[in-house]
């Protein structure tokens, strides 16, 4: 099976809700047919549109059947010498959660591949809260349940 490969301006012209194309990990997707079933909402995707979203799409944490399902999106791999440090994500500006620049992992000194950021710990605050939805839960169980109980006793 030939390779197919793509050029980084190939990429780029692909950068509208018309046609989007991203590479992740030096492969070249088109997800234009994605763009309404993807979990996150199109945002994310046509953000990423003709760039490189290599880090953007390991900082989300995809599971396994998202990264097998990109799969089937794949259209050829990005051409030998072009790497996603000649390709200025949009996204991850100073502002922007995915604040990275491809430039800023040397990429080119490690055959064109990034690396995502360490992930910040979890926040103690998401356990704390799921603890006290549960705790409502339960209360609300135990007086709807006295007052069936109430009920049947009458």
């Amino acid at each position: 099976m030939t390779t197919h490969y793509i050029t980084a301006s190939e990429v780029k012209k692909h950068n509208t809700r018309r046609s989007v194309w991203l590479v992740i990990r030096n492969e070249v997707y088109d997800v234009t047919a994605f763009l309404n079933e993807h979990p996150g909402g199109e945002d994310p995707l046509l953000d990423a549109a003709g760039l490189d979203a290599t880090i953007a799409f390991d900082d989300v944490g995809h599971s396994e059947d998202a990264v097998t399902m990109l799969k089937k999106y794949k259209i050829g791999t990005l051409a030998p010498g072009e790497t996603c440090s000649k390709m200025k994500p949009k996204i991850w500006k100073s502002r922007s959660i995915y604040h990275r620049d491809c430039t800023e992992c040397d990429a080119s000194r490690r055959g064109g591949v990034c690396r995502p950021p360490p992930r910040p710990p979890r926040e103690s605050s998401s356990r704390l809260k799921w603890a006290l939805l549960a705790l409502a839960g339960a209360i609300v169980i135990g007086l709807a349940y006295k007052k069936y109980a109430a009920g049947l006793a009458s």
